[in-house]
Order: C-alpha cells, then sequence, then structure tokens
C-alpha cells in the first residue's frame, strides 16, 4: 500500500523530517462501545418526563424517581436495572397510561389481645406493622395504612376507611392486574384476623393479585418517536398481545438490510405457562424477543423483563456469545412450593420459546435457560435460533463486520473493482475486490473464533461477488456461534469387589 502523507507533495525538495500524527488508525474495539438498555413503561404525575415524547438517559435510582416518579412502573423498571447490573447506559421513555387503577383490599377483624407484628408484601416489597396489645380493629387498620404511607417507593398508594385498607396501583390500566399483595400472620396477635379480596384471583388465602385495572395504552405515539434511534437491549413494560406485536413489527423494520439498527426485546410474565406459551409462540415467536416467565411472581412482570434485560447488557457487551443458566436475578423468589416449574413444564417453556425462570433452595430466582421466542417454522418446531446468544452473536458479526468496513477497510480502499481476470494483473493499492472484501472478513471471523464467539470458520468461510450493475461487492458471510454447555449426561455405575 503507499504511504500519503497530506501536504508533503512529491516535488517537496526541502531538507528535514516531515511527520504527522494521525489519531485512531486501529481498528475500532466494538466491545468498548457501550450498549444502550431502554426501559419502556408508565410514569406518574410527579415525574417531570412528557409521556410519548422524552427518551431520557438514568444515571440512579433518584434520577429515575424525579423523572418519572416515585413508585411507578417505569421508575421501579430503572431501580431494578441499576440493582440488577451495571456496565451500560441506561434511558427510559414512558408510555401514556389510560384506565382505571387496579386496586386490593385488606379487611381487618378482632381487637388485639396481645402484641405482635404482621408482615406484608406488596410488588415484592416487605414492609412490617407493629401492633400493641388492646388495638382495635380498626385502630389496626389504621396503623396499616400509616405504615404504608411511609413508603412512596412501593408500587401502590394506601387509603382506610374503618377497618378496611385499600391499596390502589399508583398507575392506571391492566397492567395494574399483574401485582400481588402477600401477607404473614404467623407472628401478628393470634386474636387479628387479615382477609385480603378485591377483583383479582386468590393465589391462596395470604396471596392475591390486584384487581379492576382496565385500561391499555397505545404504543403508537411513542413507537415513532424511538423509531429513528437504536438502544441495542429494551425491557418492555407491557406484556399484552397487542403491545408485544406493536414492537414486534417495529423491531424488525429496524433490524431491516437498509436500517442496521439491531434490537433485542425482553419482557416479563407471571401469569400461566400456557398464556406464556401464547404471548411467545403464537404473538412473537421473533428470534429477537425473550419472553421470562416465573408463575406468581411477586415482582411485577416488567421488573423481571428490566431485571433480564439488565443481565444481557451488562454480559453481552464484551461477550455476545453468552449463557445464563443459573444466573441469579434481582428478584423476590416464589414463596409456594408448588409455583416451582417441574421438569415437564421446563421442557414444554423451552419448546415453545419461553424462558423459564425458578427459585432455588436459598430462595433466589435464577434463570434456568434463556432462550428466544422463535419455536415454529409456520407449524414445524425450529430450534435453530434456540438460545438468545444464537441470535445475539449474528447480529455481533453483522455491526462488527460494518463498524470495520466504515472504520478500517473503506479508508485504505477508496475504489471497488471486480477480481482480477486470470492472466490480469493485481489490482492497485487502495482498490477493494471481493477476494480482498473475503479475506478481511474471513481474518475477523478467525478472530472471533479465537475469541470464543465462533466456531467451524475455516470450514465455513464468506463468499464474495461483484455487483457489476451496482458496481459494489456482495458477500454472503456464515457464521456458527460457538455452542454453550448446557448439559452432560454422566452413568455412575456401582460395582462390587472383585475377589
Amino acid at each position: 500500500m503507499s504511504i500519503v502523507i497530506t501536504g508533503f507533495a512529491d516535488s517537496d525538495k526541502v531538507p528535514g523530517f516531515v511527520g504527522e500524527t494521525k489519531f485512531g488508525a486501529s481498528k475500532i474495539n466494538i466491545g468498548s462501545i457501550a450498549l444502550k438498555l431502554l426501559c419502556v413503561g408508565l410514569k406518574t404525575s410527579a415525574g417531570t418526563a412528557t409521556a410519548d415524547s422524552d427518551v431520557l438517559e438514568i444515571f440512579s435510582g433518584d434520577d429515575a424517581d424525579a423523572r418519572f416518579g416515585k413508585g411507578s412502573q417505569l421508575a421501579r423498571m430503572l431501580r431494578r436495572c441499576i440493582k440488577q447490573n451495571r456496565g451500560y447506559r441506561l434511558y427510559g421513555a414512558a408510555v401514556t397510561e389510560t384506565g382505571t387503577a387496579a386496586t386490593v383490599v385488606i379487611t381487618i377483624a378482632n381487637a388485639a389481645t396481645s402484641a405482635g407484628t404482621i408482615r406484608f408484601w406488596v410488588g415484592g416489597d416487605p414492609m412490617d406493622v407493629s401492633i400493641s396489645s388492646g388495638r382495635s380493629a380498626v385502630n389496626i387498620a389504621a396503623d396499616i395504612h400509616a405504615e404504608f404511607q411511609k413508603h412512596p417507593e412501593f408500587c401502590c398508594s394506601s387509603g382506610v376507611v374503618g377497618a378496611v385498607v385499600t391499596l390502589t396501583i399508583r398507575n392506571l390500566g391492566l397492567q395494574g392486574n399483574q401485582y400481588i399483595l402477600a401477607q404473614d400472620l404467623s407472628n401478628g396477635p393470634a386474636s387479628v384476623t387479615s382477609t385480603l379480596s378485591g377483583a383479582g384471583a386468590a393465589v391462596n388465602t395470604n396471596m392475591r393479585f390486584f384487581g379492576g385495572g382496565a385500561g391499555q395504552e397505545s404504543y403508537t405515539t411513542l413507537l415513532s418517536v424511538l423509531n429513528p434511534a437504536w438502544f441495542n437491549r429494551v425491557a418492555l413494560g407491557s406484556n399484552d398481545a397487542a403491545s408485544a406485536a406493536a414492537w414486534e413489527v417495529q423491531t424488525d423494520e429496524k433490524a431491516g438490510p437498509l436500517e442496521g439498527r439491531m434490537e433485542h426485546v425482553v419482557v416479563g410474565f407471571n401469569g400461566t405457562l400456557a398464556n406464556a406459551i401464547v404471548l411467545a409462540q403464537t404473538t412473537l415467536n421473533n428470534h429477537r424477543f425473550q419472553v421470562c416467565w416465573l408463575e406468581n411472581s411477586e415482582c411485577h412482570p416488567s421488573e423481571m423483563a428490566a431485571a433480564m434485560a439488565s443481565e444481557r447488557a451488562a454480559t453481552e457487551q464484551a461477550a455476545p456469545n453468552s449463557g445464563y443458566d443459573n444466573v441469579t436475578l434481582q428478584l423476590l423468589g416464589q414463596r409456594l412450593f408448588g409455583d416451582k416449574p417441574l421438569r415437564t413444564e421446563l421442557q414444554s417453556a423451552l419448546d415453545s420459546g419461553v424462558t423459564p425462570l425458578t427459585t432455588d433452595g436459598e430462595g433466589n430466582v435464577v434463570v434456568v435457560r434463556a432462550v428466544t421466542t422463535r419455536s415454529l417454522d409456520g407449524s414445524t418446531p425450529d430450534y435453530r435460533t434456540l438460545d438468545v446468544s444464537e441470535a445475539v452473536t449474528p447480529d455481533y458479526v453483522r455491526y462488527r463486520l460494518a463498524v470495520g468496513w466504515t472504520s478500517e477497510f473503506v479508508k485504505v480502499n477508496k475504489h471497488v473493482a471486480p477480481d482480477p481476470r486470470e492472466g490480469e494483473p493485481d489490482r492497485p493499492a487502495g482498490v477493494a475486490t471481493p477476494s480482498l472484501w473475503s479475506g478481511y472478513v474471513n481474518a475477523e471471523l478467525a478472530n472471533m473464533e479465537r475469541e470464543l464467539i465462533l466456531t467451524q470458520t475455516a470450514e465455513n468461510p464468506a463468499q464474495s461477488e461483484y455487483n457489476y450493475a451496482a458496481n459494489r461487492i456482495m458477500s454472503a458471510v456464515p457464521c456458527v456461534p460457538l455452542p454453550i454447555q448446557h448439559q452432560i449426561g454422566v452413568s455412575v455405575r456401582q460395582f462390587n469387589v472383585s475377589a
């Protein structure tokens, strides 16, 4: 290649050293480019951000509260991200809420004949209420209300009338029906009863979903605002079919060949496995989506999505080909043993594009296996892109080659031509050809094999050709993600001692 110093002409005859400093001459390492994680959810009127308009970078939990309102779905999602992991750039965008807020009712009966403590959990957050001996049912309800009032960071507000406490989710809409209130009366006064009621379904006597929330937010306006932007990972607060479908359309469009803005979206679900399968397999069935399922999770599905997306954004920053088996998510574990998935349920979930979460023996929420929602090709099972790593890795290769072409290859090869025919001389330096580009790509693929991202690169080289109509190079680049080790089979065989 010819070395040129701008301004130092071949005709220059003045003696002396002539030098230049060229900054950034090396290849850009895309692992040093911070991934962007966007959380999308509901705000309250207390937040200074404008719904369906502002897309704001968030640096702390207090920042999230100020922009989107303390205790709002979106502020809690952002706080969950910060608690889970960091190492990426975090953003929030609110969608306009609509409808009616979900509620649940606590009814106290009988006076306390002894002192004790009742513990509540709402949205996964614990709260203790100390009760003195002799307190009436009305007084105890007032004590419960007063304690809830001390926690503006909780997902709900509190009101009290007589011996009845009503908790109301801070945001409007159907999503509020997926919050859970739980209580533990074992250390409370034996004479006191606390009954949970409302429109939401009972999980058991001491756990109940909020209910009565109505109204479905629309993402039409916000999606148009977000369309020009690129966020590598998205935690979606909604998990209804209409919202997921709308996000799927835009995600596919942004990842198209003329756009090249690949995004991966995480959704949470705390209902039944059957309904999680409908969302993952019927509504989505998409390589760039992940549906995390934790039945009867007391942490809202939006926070489940935030925790998983946070872990992925931090991990995939440097290691795109990553597995998440047994990775701990900073969520409250399932309270009931019966909610923990059986092996048959885990198999059904993974067969259907659902990422199952479970609760380990220490009460931690762990990922069983992180998979994409892609499980069908028409009606035929399709597991060619099963693990999320198998969806992320090709996008990583695409982006890495794009950055390499832009920052390196095209700068030293400003012209283009077909490969020389047999007998023709080589193209001059500075002229890109299909074989030259293929050589560059194959070297990058080999580098990625050494970095434990790809495998079998020598057996699957890039193939390039010249497009005479457009005067450009066109290439096909196979990439085989290095498989994640999930299983091993071991047969332990007992033998008797031989004589």
